[in-house]
């Protein structure tokens, strides 16, 4: 079983660090590249939600995300729910036509998804689906906690 925590831990992990080195989204503003970037957005994604912005709220994913990693050593159900609802905070980007870009507030049209998104999502995704497996396969040795 710690084999199978530590593989999805690592992979989830591994994800995101690669989706960190790439663009997220492109906007249609080609004067402001830095929005694009997942470490920019990481960075200072939570600011948005300080705006009122709708897609900034996705940013959530990411302490909900590193708190699943910390509950899969220690309760696995909190880190089905956590991770599962890391996993629709991040889906629901997919949603948003539009981001924040200022202050002021600005908003600018998302015209594609890049690698980094899609990584950042598959992280999650990973850490979900991991941590239900080995919560079934855990119950199913009459451990489920």
């Amino acid at each position: 079983m710690k084999n199978i925590k530590l593989y999805v831990f690592v992979t989830s992990i591994l994800f995101y660090l690669i989706a960190l080195t790439q663009d997220a989204f492109y906007i249609d503003r080609v004067d402001y590249n830095a929005w694009s970037s997942s470490l920019g957005l990481l960075l200072i994604g939570w600011l948005g939600i300080l705006l009122g912005s709708g897609a900034a709220l996705t940013w959530l994913a990411n302490p909900l995300l590193i708190f699943s990693w910390i509950m899969l050593f220690n309760d696995k159900r909190t880190a089905i729910v956590t991770s599962s609802i890391a996993s629709l905070f991040a889906i629901t980007f997919l949603l948003f036509d539009k981001v924040i870009t200022s202050e002021a507030p600005t908003y600018s049209n998302i015209t594609h998804y890049c690698l980094g998104y899609w990584l950042w999502l598959t992280s999650c995704i990973t850490m979900m689906a991991g941590s239900i497996i080995i919560y079934y396969l855990a119950k199913q040795k009459g451990n489920p906690h």
